[in-house]
């Protein structure tokens, strides 16, 4: 699956994907000229030793931390933060979220 070899070669973690939780239209932007589809699927929760086995692709992150969500907004960007939200809250419910920029459809 594509989404496990992208959290393999940028985090160096070997994880299986689950179910979707997000689908969502991204309008293009001054920070992302193209506009397009962005899904979010259940990574499932890391374990300690996983975390400790994390090794990023330098050309691509820079770093990384973990953020409650209540700190959401003042970490992400507003459309991120909210199709984030939006996962968390699928993950909890069991049915996905139709998004549009981060806001419900």
């Amino acid at each position: 699956m594509g989404a496990e070899r992208e959290v393999k070669e940028e985090l160096g973690l070997r994880i299986t994907m689950g179910r979707l939780l997000v689908i969502d239209w991204e309008p293009s932007s001054e920070t992302l000229p193209i506009d397009g589809l962005m899904t979010m699927l259940d990574g499932g929760v890391l374990t300690a030793e996983q975390v400790a086995t994390i090794r990023l692709q330098e050309s691509e992150i820079q770093a990384f931390r973990f953020a409650a969500p209540d700190e959401f907004p003042s970490t992400l960007p507003g459309n991120l933060a909210r199709r984030l939200r939006a996962a968390l809250s699928a993950r909890e419910s069991g049915i996905p979220a139709y998004l549009e920029d981060g806001y419900p459809l």
